[in-house]
């Protein structure tokens, strides 16, 4: 999540239909929303567990290996 600077608020986090699309500005119908909101709610409540669970592709944040 982020607020109205673009800043990342910590401790909040969002998925499902408010959260940014895994497949940008399409929509290939209904339920396809479904997969990607479990899979990121997963990965956030591991995250709040503090077990993050690590990306395989690290370079995708910025991150060299």
């Amino acid at each position: 999540m982020l607020d109205t600077q673009g800043r990342i608020i910590e401790g909040l986090y969002c998925v499902g239909n408010n959260s940014a699309s895994v497949m940008g500005p399409a929509y290939a119908g209904a339920g396809s929303t479904l997969g990607p909101a479990m899979t990121f709610a997963f990965r956030a409540v591991a995250d709040m567990l503090g077990k993050p669970l690590p990306l395989e592709n690290p370079h995708l944040l910025g991150k060299t290996v």
